[in-house]
């Protein structure tokens, strides 16, 4: 099994605002790197006050280079330290943060950079406050194998990913020890076996008989 540590992680927090849409592409500040655990790394809040809802959405991305990968790969798994966790699930999904090639740390802008129709696990993980290993698809293989870069965005399922408001008060937030290493680790895939055999002309001897073509 190989294994690739995060060369760069990232969080951004988002502005809170009363319309759902406008929170969810709205950055407010963003963290480069972090190095000690976040307890809102991945959050959705909904507050309701005086007959409306305010919302408020964090996303975390991670980089890993893969450059050196020329093969392909199976059993892939993003491995994450968890913190506090207040909530359910969440889902991983492509993202073209880091300059798109990992060439730069994180900034507010990345907020908007990931892209829901390629998500990279197949359902829902339900976050763990220890070791969190999460199971990632075949897409996610295919892009560890094809591209330089691959980029991850964390996200709220059922309404950050889901692209749905809240109407009552939630708060569902997972903490990330950023101490601790993000890997990301998999397995290549076994050649295929050549059981064939061509001959053009001449003679094939097995044991001691003769095969002539």
């Amino acid at each position: 099994m190989a294994t690739i540590i995060a060369g760069r992680t990232g969080v951004v927090n988002g502005a809170t605002t009363l319309d759902f849409a406008t929170a969810r592409t709205t950055p407010f500040s963003s963290t480069a790197n972090p190095s000690t655990s976040d307890t809102d790394a991945i959050k959705y809040a909904a507050a309701v006050g005086r007959g409306s809802v305010s919302h408020t959405m964090n996303r975390t991305f991670v980089y890993f280079n893969t450059t050196a990968i020329n093969y392909a790969v199976e059993n892939v798994s993003l491995n994450i330290v968890g913190g506090v966790n207040v909530g359910n699930d969440l889902r991983v999904v492509k993202s073209t943060a880091f300059g798109g090639d990992g060439s730069a740390d994180i900034v507010d802008g990345d907020f908007t950079t990931f892209d829901t129709n390629t998500p990279y696990n197949d359902a829902s993980y339900t976050w763990l406050t220890g070791t969190n290993n999460i199971t990632l698809n075949s897409t996610a293989a295919t892009d560890i194998q094809n591209n330089n870069a691959f980029i991850v965005c964390l996200m709220q399922t059922d309404n950050d990913f889901a692209n749905t408001g809240a109407v009552s008060d939630l708060t569902e937030q997972f903490g990330i020890a950023f101490g601790t290493s993000i890997t990301l680790t998999f397995d290549a895939v076994p050649a295929a076996e050549n059981n064939s055999l061509t001959i053009s002309s001449g003679k094939l001897t097995i044991n001691s008989g003769k095969f002539t073509i």
